[in-house]
């Protein structure tokens, strides 16, 4: 198997990953966390092989240095080191099955992040990545609309739901941003029809710690875009 088979397989699988928020096993305890972890869980572990096999055959594809793979290793490192000082090792190695929030499943979270820094190298994969997350984020959205008044959709929890809306709500404007500089077209405002989507179902989900950081966020945007911009008159607009 030649490096092109080992990366569209390795970015297949992540892509994939993306329907696990659609995953509602009913006949499962707490069927909106186990269904998308376990799954989860097992999607990376087979990646993981391939990621091994990989690098190992081609080590040029390897990842360099840096600080924030850095800063993850040793985010995680500390984690798995409280297991042992902490109260109760079996809890905060293996979780419960409410939260599943043990050291053994978000450390699937860390293989995720090296698939991805490995198998997504170029502009283009990066924007495939954002627009399948987009995609899944505005179909979970819309399942959610015609709930009542504290929508949950298919992830169970308005907290997790509007924390997923905040990321995706930046990567559409990231991507308008790019299409933007490179030759903007009408086309490339389809990008907020998600957007708007997405606010609908954020606003239903009435999680006050995600309108501050909505709030905070944009405003932190806005002041950055101020200041960097080199027109002088939006400058002193925008600020």
């Amino acid at each position: 198997m030649n490096a092109k088979f080992y990366l569209n397989f390795l970015k297949a699988g992540v892509l994939l990953s993306f329907c696990f928020y659609f995953l509602v096993f009913k006949s499962f305890l707490f069927p909106f966390i186990t269904s998308k972890q376990i799954s989860f869980n097992i999607l990376m572990e087979i990646l993981l092989i391939f990621l091994f096999l990989f690098l190992f055959k081609y080590p040029e594809y390897r990842s360099k240095k840096s600080f924030v793979s850095a800063g993850l290793i040793s985010f995680f490192l500390i984690v798995f080191l409280s297991c042992f000082t902490g109260v109760d090792f079996n809890l905060s190695f293996w979780g419960d099955i409410e939260r599943m929030l043990g050291f053994f499943h978000i450390f699937h979270f860390l293989i995720f992040y090296f698939l991805v820094i490995t198998a997504f190298r170029t502009e283009n994969d990066w924007k495939l990545l954002f627009l399948v997350s987009i995609i899944s984020c505005t179909f979970v959205s819309l399942l959610g609309l015609p709930e009542g008044k504290l929508a949950h959709s298919t992830i169970g929890n308005t907290a997790y739901v509007s924390g997923l809306i905040l990321f995706n709500i930046y990567f559409s404007i990231l991507l308008f941003w790019q299409e933007k500089k490179k030759d903007f077209k009408w086309i490339s405002l389809l990008y907020f029809i998600p957007v708007l989507i997405m606010m609908i179902e954020f606003a239903k989900t009435n999680t006050t710690g995600a309108w501050v950081a909505l709030l905070f966020s944009l405003t932190l945007m806005f002041f950055l875009y101020g200041v960097l911009v080199k027109n002088k008159k939006i400058r002193i607009f925008v600020i």
